[in-house]
């Protein structure tokens, strides 16, 4: 089986949205794929030095570990055998996107598939509204772009295209790590997703140096981390300038950032919140009642406004 590219679009807004744009993939599917593609199997043997030239840049920076990078190539390379059609296409995953998750491609591929996993049960705000709009979480389609995007086909970016996607799926979950700032795709998709007004939640696991010493600093003085989407980076110039364009052109670089900045600083609220009960429930060996989370959510209200 061949799957064509299609060339039919369809229109969202002001703007032509191509239909392979609007799928997500399910956490199962992406799982079998990584399995039956022979992805995890080349993962048991991975060596960093091995990596095509284009991809030495990433060993360079200390990457020793398989990342997003080394699965595009091998998504690009498995693909062109496919028609150069995406994977949730050559999947048969044809269901629109519910969940949009923003991330960034030098992270590890487990550090991308662990919130999938998890960020139904565990994250309590995104949880209720994934169940507003399916029955159980084997029902989330996720926009992936490793999956989603067809790799071999250019351009791949258009900032209009993703600004459409995003306020159609509505809900955005963000993996939030020490490069993420520093990712001009990032912040733009945190900006956009609550430009229009979406749901967003970021995953941070407290078991991380980076995760604990963000904490840390927000517990004891109150930090934010700053954001500077003018210095952030893309892997290529003219998706930077794109993003940069429209940020111009819009709200302007310091509203952007002062934003963003906003966003974290709720999200590092509730996370303070939510590690300090669970270590009040630890200390209570697990005798605490409802009135738990009642405490957590009247704690992050007052907290935040």
């Amino acid at each position: 089986m061949v799957c064509s590219v299609k060339k039919k679009t369809f229109g969202w807004g002001n703007t032509t949205v191509r239909p392979h744009m609007r799928y997500g993939m399910s956490l199962d599917s992406l799982e079998a794929f990584l399995e039956c593609s022979g992805y995890n199997a080349e993962l048991r043997c991975f060596d960093p030095h091995r990596r095509p030239e284009k991809l030495k840049w990433v060993t360079n920076k200390g990457s020793l570990e398989p990342v997003g990078y080394d699965l595009v190539e091998f998504i690009k390379q498995y693909t062109k055998e496919q028609g150069n059609c995406s994977v949730a296409q050559w999947w048969g995953e044809t269901q629109p996107a519910n969940v949009f998750l923003s991330h960034c491609q030098q992270q590890s591929l487990e550090s991308t598939l662990h919130p999938m996993r998890h960020a139904h049960s565990r994250m309590i705000g995104f949880k209720d509204v994934c169940s507003s709009i399916v029955r159980d979480e084997g029902q989330l389609r996720w926009w992936l772009d490793y999956v989603i995007i067809q790799q071999n086909v250019k351009p791949q970016f258009d900032k209009n295209e993703i600004i459409e996607v995003i306020g159609s799926i509505g809900l955005t979950l963000g993996i939030y790590d020490s490069e993420y700032l520093a990712r001009s795709f990032c912040v733009f998709e945190v900006f956009e997703t609550k430009r229009q007004r979406g749901k967003l939640y970021f995953w941070q696991t407290l078991d991380g140096k980076f995760a604990k010493q963000r904490l840390n600093d927000f517990q004891r003085y109150g930090h934010v981390p700053e954001v500077n989407v003018e210095l952030a980076e893309c892997h290529h110039s003219n998706d930077k300038n794109q993003i940069d364009k429209y940020i111009q052109e819009t709200d302007g670089f310091e509203f952007v950032n002062a934003s963003v900045r906003n966003v974290l600083r709720k999200s590092l609220v509730s996370w303070m919140v939510e590690e300090r009960m669970r270590r009040l429930r630890l200390r209570m060996m697990g005798l605490c009642c409802c009135i738990c989370l009642i405490c957590t959510w009247i704690v992050f209200w007052a907290y935040v406004f």
